[in-house]
């Protein structure tokens, strides 16, 4: 009982499922809106993979549309990023195991998506923040292999975070809610890290233990970026701009 009530608030601390604020807006790039379970498309022109993004816990995929159109055009691909249960347009509650299945089901899209033409594209995800956790779940259980992972301000897991405000609580939730170290266990190709050496809510220092671990495997093609910023304040384009030398670097 005590874990499933601590593990419910930790759902509602983790996923505050914010509403849009622009219910009436149309966007073309707006798809599954009928269905409840909205996502963004960003189709772009031969572009040179397919990227799956999964954003932060106190936004929408409304509040990402205009930094994802820059951030396709400037790394030359198409974004699938889809809206988690009970945020913005999106129907159902937040919550870890619906997340997941959000996640799963989008990671399936994209690998359809990407062999829909003649040649077949990589696919290649990015999570933000709470997105991290998604991010690395579908990229080490994914059934094709993902071809890189971008992880923007990532934590090691929800218990060390929940354990930052309630200490102790990773008694109670550890194996529970994402665990990225756990599932970076499974991933062995192309990594960057990119973290704001000022932020508070997600510290730098959980990139630093991410980047420890991965270079006690022997990972190649792994690289942490750290930045003079917060978390919610990093440059965005110095971010795409990183992620374009990595993609490049790595072959892709």
């Amino acid at each position: 009982m005590l874990y499933y009530c601590f593990s419910s608030l930790i759902d509602k601390l983790v996923f505050p499922a914010p509403k849009t604020s622009a219910c009436d807006f149309y966007s073309p790039h707006l798809r599954g809106i009928e269905d409840g379970a909205p996502y963004l498309l960003i189709d772009s022109p031969n572009p040179r993979a397919i990227c799956l993004y999964f954003h932060g816990n106190a936004e929408t995929i409304d509040d990402n549309e205009g930094p994802l159109l820059e951030l396709a055009k400037k790394l030359n691909v198409s974004i699938i990023a889809p809206e988690y249960p009970g945020y913005g347009r999106a129907s159902g509650v937040a919550s870890h195991k619906k997340v997941v299945e959000t996640a799963t089901a989008f990671t399936k899209k994209a690998f359809e998506f990407a062999a829909r033409g003649a040649t077949k594209l990589p696919v290649i995800v990015i999570g933000r923040s709470i997105g991290t956790g998604a991010a690395c779940h579908v990229a080490s259980t994914a059934g094709d292999p993902i071809a890189a992972l971008m992880l923007i301000s990532p934590f090691t897991s929800i218990s060390d975070i929940a354990s930052e405000y309630f200490p102790g609580a990773w008694i109670i939730l550890k194996g529970y809610h994402f665990d990225n170290i756990r599932a970076l266990k499974k991933f062995g190709r192309p990594l960057l890290l990119q973290h704001g050496q000022q932020d508070t809510i997600v510290p730098h220092a959980h990139s630093e233990r991410i980047k420890l671990f991965m270079e006690k495997r022997t990972v190649p093609n792994f690289t942490l970026k750290s930045y003079e910023a917060g978390h919610n304040d990093i440059d965005l384009s110095e971010v795409a701009s990183d992620m374009d030398s990595f993609l490049k670097t790595v072959g892709i």
